[in-house]
């Protein structure tokens, strides 16, 4: 369930070319020994700046190396919800100006291409002015993060299934979003 009243959003629609359940496993394999699928001093420096004003930082670990479930403790992440082969939802437990929230959806694509379709949003619902400002003064490490966060994903499910990559992302920021992730303008090849 999206964050209620949630303005700020990430969101990144990639096709993969894996099947749905090996997007999944990658996906709860993220944290703790596995890394976030982008540079991790970026995450070291989040978990540090959180610590430094009382918050959990990174420390907390995880249950299991591989596998979650509702309830768990991941880093920085508490799993709110799932759906496995379907879709993660983590609420976020740093120190924040507001609520985090980050969703992975992942979805069967139609058609003789047999992809799949993985959505990943990061929600933001500001407290005030200062909530407004903290988002946008990250929005250029949310880009690299979030874009190397879904790149990863799909390069780690593609080895995985043994496929040839998909080389597309469809990305959107900020508080105005298109209805569908296909009306997205933006698309990263890399």
């Amino acid at each position: 369930m999206p964050i209620r009243n949630a303005i700020h959003i990430d969101r990144r629609v990639r096709s993969v070319n894996a099947p749905p359940e090996a997007v999944f496993r990658v996906i709860c394999r993220m944290g703790g020994k596995y890394g976030w699928f982008s540079p991790r001093w970026m995450w070291w420096a989040r978990g540090w700046m959180d610590r430094m004003i009382g918050g959990p930082g990174l420390a907390m670990g995880r249950r299991h190396p591989e596998t979650l479930r509702v309830g768990d403790i991941l880093d920085c992440w508490h799993v709110a919800g799932m759906e496995p082969d379907r879709r993660l939802e983590l609420h976020a437990l740093m120190k924040l100006p507001g609520q985090g929230m980050l969703v992975f959806t992942i979805d069967a694509e139609q058609g003789p291409s047999r992809t799949t379709l993985l959505t990943q949003s990061a929600e933001f619902a500001p407290s005030g002015f200062l909530g407004t400002l903290y988002w946008m003064s990250l929005l250029p490490a949310h880009d690299y993060v979030f874009g190397s966060m879904i790149r990863g994903i799909a390069r780690a499910a593609e080895r995985e299934a043994g496929a040839a990559p998909v080389r597309a992302t469809r990305a959107v920021t900020g508080s105005t979003l298109p209805a569908r992730a296909a009306e997205c303008e933006s698309i990263d090849q890399t």
